[in-house]
């Protein structure tokens, strides 16, 4: 992963390879990134191998590579919609980009409250509030659950983080994501909101969240994520499902924003057996699960 050394997202600065490999994220956006990255820390001729799919982007990408410090792009394995591409690195000086001049911000309405957010390339919804996230928020001002303990999983950007913070002034939240990322991006989201002390953020899967922080919290609230790159991954919301119960105290609650057309109430009602319509519109529902 790439991003900024002072986060660890990067080798040491005078880092110098001969190969990278990259498997190619989803968002336009963070592709650019990474493989800008990758020529900064490549000599003339060395290889960079790229693998993605089709529906990721992959065809679209070999053709930006010229203006990536690549050239030369070659095919070395179709598979199953699945490109391997191997590009020299060109002559051309290239600087890695700084996470600060990539990085977008947006503002959020939280009651009487305003967040800033602050989100990075392949970050999801960079640069915008989705409206799963804002009809959760909406929730959260309205209902004011219980939230001393609180574990936002899968916070990419840090919005409900931020949202439940300034929300429950006295509530202490764990930020928590597997993408190194994001986890950077809620730390910036939390600084800018004058939220370090409130929000702490943990570079972890769902399961490891539940076997750090026990059976201690209140409240979680996630959007959680049901693709892995392009693909619908069900299995994503089962993991998070049951790491969400072992957070959660006797009495706790689990507020999941996700898109109506996915079948959720089963599996939730499986694992929670109290399983509530919090809030819904035209395409999300909010789970409010006990």
């Amino acid at each position: 992963m790439v991003g900024g050394a002072e986060t660890g997202l990067v080798p040491p600065v005078g880092a110098d390879f001969g190969r990278i490999c990259l498997r190619v994220p989803a968002a336009r956006a963070a592709q650019d990134w990474m493989v800008e990255h990758a020529a900064s820390m490549l000599g003339s001729r060395d290889t960079l191998w790229l693998a993605g799919g089709q529906r990721e982007g992959i065809k679209p990408l070999t053709k930006r590579l010229g203006g990536l410090g690549f050239s030369g792009a070659e095919v070395r394995r179709i598979k199953r919609r699945t490109r391997v591409i191997v590009a020299r690195r060109d002559d051309s000086p290239r600087v890695a980009p700084a996470l600060d001049d990539l990085q977008e911000r947006f503002e959020v309405k939280v009651g009487a409250h305003t967040a800033t957010c602050v989100t990075l390339p392949g970050v999801f919804s960079h640069g915008r509030l989705d409206p799963g996230s804002a009809l959760l928020i909406k929730v959260l001002v309205e209902q004011r659950p219980k939230a001393g303990r609180t574990v936002d999983l899968g916070c990419g950007g840090g919005v409900l983080s931020a949202a439940v913070a300034l929300a429950r002034p006295k509530a202490r939240v764990a930020a928590v994501d597997v993408h190194a990322v994001a986890v950077e991006a809620t730390r910036r989201t939390a600084s800018t909101n004058g939220l370090d002390g409130r929000i702490d953020v943990h570079h972890l899967t769902a399961s490891e969240a539940a076997a750090t922080f026990g059976s201690r919290t209140d409240l979680v609230v996630t959007n959680a994520p049901f693709h892995d790159g392009r693909d619908t991954d069900r299995s994503l919301m089962t993991q998070f499902a049951i790491a969400a119960r072992g957070l959660l105290r006797p009495g706790g609650r689990l507020l999941l924003v996700a898109n109506r057309h996915l079948p959720y109430t089963a599996l939730l009602t499986e694992t929670f057996g109290r399983v509530y319509v919090a809030a819904s519109d035209g395409r999300y529902v909010v789970y409010d699960c006990r």
